[in-house]
């Protein structure tokens, strides 16, 4: 009987609760088009990139996006967590690995920066 406990727990302690972080990265690290978006979001005046964000949210949440995407447009909100989420995607670029890879590897010093940042921004899951 505890055998059974034990084996539906394994997943719970294996799951990466930061995947679909690493999703979104390997998504921005695909397309030019979302790494650009990125990068002009960082570049915008502040006032400038929270309407733009809550803007977004908002289209999101009114069409049923998944609360983990949503959860991601929000971080945006937190210039330092937009900053490092650049910092990863230009990391995984000039590596030349897939970014799973490119993480579990251990040279992922900037995705450990950002998911720190995120964790200090909404705590641990």
């Amino acid at each position: 009987m505890a055998g059974g406990v034990v084996e539906k727990m394994i997943p719970l302690f294996t799951k990466d609760p930061y995947a679909h972080i690493t999703d979104f990265i390997d998504a921005a690290v695909d397309s030019t088009e979302i790494s650009a978006w990125l990068e002009a979001l960082e570049n915008e005046p502040d006032h400038m990139r929270l309407i733009r964000l809550a803007e977004m949210k908002n289209k999101m949440a009114y069409g049923q996006a998944p609360e983990e995407h949503i959860e991601i447009v929000s971080l945006l909100n937190n210039f330092k967590i937009l900053q490092a989420m650049n910092n990863v995607i230009q990391d995984v670029h000039r590596s030349g690995l897939p970014t799973r890879k490119f993480i579990g590897k251990g040279d992922g010093g900037s995705y450990n920066a950002l998911i720190s940042l995120i964790v200090a921004a909404i705590g641990a899951p």
